[in-house]
């Protein structure tokens, strides 16, 4: 797969969904260094036209970014999410699982909020999370 996803980068070093995609499977991997410099392409090529990918990306950098990087993803991950982006059918679990393996706390949330992003749950399961009400409150505050 990691040839597969090398080759198709290597046609179009530009294509920010599949520097997504290919960051994705490093941090299922756990290879999180590649991955945030394969993240930090993505998020650079994406011109936004493709919401859903933005919101992918954006999760992708709050569940396995440095801390201080998480606070500015959750609030575009609200954005999107509140205008009504979502992603059905992409599976976050591994995500989920590998940033939890790293550390990332609380995992509870974090799966709702891929809940929430793949089209399993409303957003409605993400109300009592207060870094969720913080995102917003940050969002109405711009």
């Amino acid at each position: 797969a990691e040839e597969m996803f090398q080759r198709a980068i290597d046609a179009d070093p530009k294509h920010a969904h599949n520097l997504g995609n290919f960051a994705q499977f490093l941090f299922c991997r756990g290879d999180n260094e590649r991955a945030l410099a394969t993240l930090a392409r993505a998020k650079f090529e994406d011109d936004g036209s493709n919401p859903a990918l933005s919101l992918e990306i954006a999760f992708y950098e709050f569940a396995h970014g440095p801390k201080s990087q998480r606070p500015p993803a959750l609030k575009v991950i609200h954005n999107l999410v509140t205008q009504g982006v979502r992603s059905p059918g992409w599976d976050l679990a591994e995500n989920v699982r590998q940033a939890a393996k790293d550390g990332f706390r609380p995992k509870t949330w974090l799966a709702r909020l891929a809940d929430v992003i793949v089209d399993k749950k409303p957003a409605k399961v993400l109300a009592d999370w207060a870094a969720w009400r913080s995102a917003a409150e940050d969002e109405r505050g711009q």
